[in-house]
């Protein structure tokens, strides 16, 4: 693989994550205004925690990323939805 194609392949994986990052943040934010959520027995975050480790990057932040994806691919393969 030459340099340039190795850019554009990391030019790429960088834009999917960022528009992650925003579909997750916008998900986010459409909750109401006293969300808050625990994650792996860790003290309790409020939206805007949870906003601020998603666009940080950090290791909870991707955890969210994570279960957030997870859910929507359950929602669209109808499995969410499977003991109705």
């Amino acid at each position: 693989m030459t340099k340039d194609e190795k850019k554009v392949k990391t030019d790429k994986a960088d834009s999917n994550e960022e528009y992650l990052k925003e579909l997750v943040i916008a998900r986010i934010e459409a909750t109401s205004g006293n969300f808050k959520l625990m994650i792996g027995g860790r003290e309790e975050m409020t939206k805007e925690d949870l906003i601020k480790n998603v666009r940080e990057g950090s290791q909870v932040g991707k955890e969210i990323i994570e279960a957030q994806l997870e859910f929507l691919k359950d929602m669209a393969s109808g499995k969410i939805y499977a003991n109705e």
